[in-house]
């Protein structure tokens, strides 16, 4: 099936819009309750609260972003006592990455910013509505992501 580019539908736009806004909305709760962290230091810490044992090519390959900026957060991180990082079975070109009880208590203690976005972009849907989107999200991110063969 031939497929047509519209900018007001292009999905690439409101994708980065919707990531964009509920940065933003992520971004104001914390602000509000008085944590001092970004929208992307969370979502690492997330990954990590859901993934234990990661290396720092697993949040990279997890978030799309580059080998510099993660490097960068996690160091943020680390010096603020919020993860640990350690080598891999003593080889130097991995690190494993973990949180510290600090950094528990710091996701346990800002996961509701994370529900509050969510709610408010799922405002007028139903639970149906929702798991039927994020399905079909993660199956248009699984049809972009290179698979080996």
């Amino acid at each position: 099936m031939e497929r047509k580019y519209q900018f007001n539908r292009s999905l690439g736009m409101l994708s980065r819009q919707i990531s964009k806004g509920l940065g933003i909305q992520m971004q104001k709760c914390l602000h509000e309750k008085g944590f001092k962290m970004t929208p992307l230091e969370w979502s690492i810490i997330s990954f990590l609260k859901n993934n234990p044992g990661s290396t720092q090519q697993d949040i990279v390959n997890f978030l799309w972003i580059n080998k510099t900026k993660v490097n960068r957060i996690l160091y943020k991180l680390q010096s603020d006592g919020i993860l640990e990082r350690e080598t891999h079975g003593g080889d130097k070109r991995y690190n494993v990455v973990n949180l510290t009880g600090k950094g528990s208590e710091l996701y346990k203690n800002t996961l509701g910013c994370a529900e509050e976005a969510l709610s408010r972009a799922f405002e007028g849907f139903t639970r149906e509505q929702e798991t039927l989107l994020t399905d079909m999200l993660i199956k248009i991110k699984e049809n972009l992501t290179e698979k080996s063969s």
